[in-house]
């Protein structure tokens, strides 16, 4: 229980992962519990929590490469609205 009650650690953090992923664990026990119980909505809350934490955590394993597109992008000027459909231009 100890370590679940200390502070969420910084995104920078080695060990931000593994307790995002505990997270995800955690959530997902408790929304089988609450399904099983009928508490839709409850399970559906602790459900979503559960898919923000797994995100967070495959986020966080992926930021090398995240970092890398965005300065490539940078580079190359930025995203061309044309080139991406469903982007509008503004003005």
């Amino acid at each position: 229980m100890e370590f679940i009650e200390r502070p969420l650690p910084k995104p920078t953090d080695e060990s931000y992962v593994e307790v995002r992923l505990l997270e995800a664990l955690i959530e997902s026990r408790l929304a089988l519990e609450f399904l099983s119980k009928g508490l839709i909505r409850n399970a559906a809350g602790r459900a979503f929590q559960a898919w923000r934490a797994l995100v967070a955590a495959l986020l966080r394993l992926e930021l090398g490469k995240l970092r890398a597109m965005v300065k490539a992008d940078e580079e190359r000027g930025g995203l061309n609205p044309r080139q991406c459909r469903g982007c509008r231009q503004v003005g």
